[in-house]
C-alpha cells in the first residue's frame, strides 16, 4: 500500500469516526458524573478534594430570579432613603412587634417586608398612573405616577402600625390574667423560671409566646435575667416590658414577687379604666355632634321660618 493510500484511509477513518461522535455520543462514564459530589464527602470527611469540583458542587443554581435581584434591592433602597424607615434594626424590631411574615425566618423578614412594600407601591403607582394618562395625559402619567408611588409605600407603612396596634390592644387584654397566674404561682412558692414554666405550657397568645421565647433563651446558655431583658426590650407593650423587668429584679434580688405582680395588676387595671372613662367621654361628645350639626339647624330654620312674614307683613298675626 501506498503512502497516499494509507493517509487517504487515515483521513477517511478519522473523518467517518468524527461524524459519528458528533451524531451518537458515546454514553458519559459515571465516575466522572459522580466525582464532584464524592470531593463533597471527602470534604467533609477532612480529606483531599479537587476545589474547581467542590464549588461546582456546591454553588447554589442560577435562576432568571437571580438576574432582577441587584436591580430590586437599588429600588428598595432608594425606597427606603426616599420614604423610609432608613433605620434597618428599627425597622426589624417594628416587624417582629407587629406580628407579620410569621412563617418568615427574623433574618429574611425585613427583606421580605422590603419586598411587598415595593410591589404595594408600584401597583399603586401603575393604577394611579393609568387613570392620570387617561385623564390628563404624559403630564398626569408622572404626576399620579409618582403620587400613587408615595401613597403605596405609605399604605405599607400603615399596614405595620395598624398590626402593631392590634397587637398591643391583644397583649393588654391577656396581661392581667397572666400576672395573676404568677402571682399565684410565687404564693405557692415558686421562683421565677418556674412560674414562667407554667405560663409557657399551658398559656396560649402572644405574652405566652413571649414567655416562651425568654425559656427558650435561657436553655440556649444566657441567663435568665438577661432574656427577660432582652424580650422586654422588643416586646409589643409597654407594661408587658414592665413585668418583665420585674421578673428580673425579683429573680436577682429575691424580693417577694406576689407583691410585685399584684401591684403591677392593680396599676393595668387602674390605666384600663382610665382609658374606658377617656373612650366613654369621647363617644358621647361623639354622639352630641349629630344633634347639633343635623338636628339643631333644622330646629332653627323650623323656628326662623315664620320670622320673615311677621317683620315685613304679608301674614296673619
Amino acid at each position: 500500500m501506498s503512502r497516499l493510500s494509507l493517509l487517504l484511509a487515515l483521513s477517511s477513518g478519522a473523518t467517518v469516526t468524527a461524524v459519528a461522535w458528533a451524531i451518537v455520543r458515546p454514553p458519559r462514564r459515571l465516575h466522572k458524573r459522580v466525582r464532584r459530589y464524592g470531593n463533597v464527602a471527602r470534604a467533609r470527611l477532612l480529606r483531599s478534594v479537587e476545589p474547581d469540583a467542590y464549588l461546582a458542587a456546591t454553588k447554589t443554581p442560577v435562576t432568571i430570579r437571580n438576574a432582577f435581584t441587584p436591580v430590586l434591592e437599588q429600588l428598595t433602597a432608594l425606597q427606603a432613603r426616599l420614604i423610609g424607615p432608613a433605620d434597618e434594626a428599627q425597622l426589624a424590631v417594628r416587624l417582629r412587634q407587629s406580628g407579620l411574615y410569621p412563617g418568615t425566618d427574623p433574618d429574611e423578614r425585613l427583606g421580605a417586608y422590603r419586598t411587598r412594600t415595593l410591589a404595594m407601591a408600584a401597583l399603586a403607582a401603575v393604577a394611579l398612573g393609568f387613570v392620570g394618562w387617561q385623564t390628563q395625559g404624559p403630564t398626569g402619567l408622572i404626576l399620579y405616577g409618582v403620587g400613587g408611588f408615595v401613597v403605596g409605600s405609605f399604605i405599607a407603612r400603615g399596614r405595620v402600625d395598624k398590626a402593631i396596634k392590634q397587637r398591643r390592644q391583644r397583649a393588654q387584654s391577656e396581661l392581667y390574667t397572666i400576672n395573676q397566674v404568677l402571682a399565684m404561682r410565687a404564693r405557692t412558692g415558686g421562683g421565677v423560671a418556674d412560674a414562667l414554666r407554667h405560663i409557657a405550657q399551658r398559656g396560649r397568645g402572644i405574652i405566652a409566646t413571649e414567655i416562651r421565647e425568654i425559656l427558650r433563651l435561657s436553655r440556649s446558655g444566657l441567663p435568665i435575667t438577661d432574656a427577660l431583658r432582652k424580650v422586654a426590650s422588643t416586646t409589643v407593650e409597654p407594661e408587658a416590658a414592665r413585668l418583665y423587668q420585674s421578673l428580673a429584679i425579683a429573680h436577682e434580688r429575691g424580693v417577694d414577687l406576689a407583691d410585685t405582680l399584684l401591684a403591677l395588676s392593680r396599676d393595668l387595671r387602674i390605666a384600663k379604666r382610665d382609658e374606658a372613662v377617656t373612650k366613654a367621654a369621647s363617644r358621647r361628645i361623639m354622639a352630641i355632634v349629630p344633634i347639633v350639626v343635623i338636628l339643631a339647624p333644622i330646629a332653627i330654620a323650623f323656628m326662623a321660618a315664620p320670622l320673615p312674614s311677621l317683620i315685613f307683613g304679608g301674614g296673619t298675626p
